[in-house]
């Protein structure tokens, strides 16, 4: 994987944007250490220990935990954030803000400290922010890809290792919540539905 990340990296795409390994939802749960339903109760900016970079540590409310040990919450890491007048931003990491509904796909990054908090995997495209329209009974799950190239590692022929934009929305990413949550728990039971 950090092979294949490394090599994603050298290609060309969107000079603001943070190029990765294009995951599909299943890619995505065969990668993720936990996966959770939840609220963001807490975002907290903090210096890393060699005090160059900013992350945000945002704590989740757990409501469903679908993949790994039940919790009540979980916090995750995210690149970048703002402490007094410094501020870090980190093309395709997502931020957390308290309120939100999410579904986080998590993972811990390999050789970091095992009480380092996770991260969402391949940056954003592990987190659906759910919104609920006042005139809809039906919550959706989007995925928003802004900021990032993604890059389609599989793939055969000319098109193979093509870094394109993953600004627009397409279908896979705005589902039905009970849609995305029914579609993880066939994933996670080894269905390939």
């Amino acid at each position: 994987m950090a092979i294949a990340f490394c090599a994603a990296l050298a290609l060309p795409g969107d000079a603001g944007a943070a190029t990765v390994a294009r995951l599909d939802l299943p890619a995505a749960v065969a990668q993720a250490d936990q996966i959770v339903h939840g609220r963001v109760v807490r975002s907290q900016p903090l210096w890393s220990d060699d005090g160059l970079r900013i992350y945000t540590d945002a704590t989740v409310q757990v409501d469903e935990t679908l993949k790994g040990g039940p919790v009540a919450t979980v916090t995750v890491r995210l690149l970048g954030g703002e402490i007094g007048t410094v501020g870090q931003i980190v093309a395709g990491a997502p931020r957390l803000a308290p309120g939100e509904e999410v579904v986080l796909l998590l993972q811990h990054i390999e050789g970091q400290p095992v009480a380092d908090p996770p991260r969402i995997v391949g940056l954003a495209q592990g987190l659906y922010r759910i919104v609920r329209p006042p005139q809809s009974a039906q919550a959706l799950a989007l995925r928003d890809l802004g900021g990032l190239t993604l890059v389609d590692l599989g793939k055969q022929g000319a098109s193979a290792g093509a870094a394109s934009p993953a600004a627009q929305v397409d279908a896979a990413d705005q589902v039905p919540l009970g849609d995305l949550l029914a579609r993880l728990r066939t994933l996670l039971a080894g269905g390939s539905r």
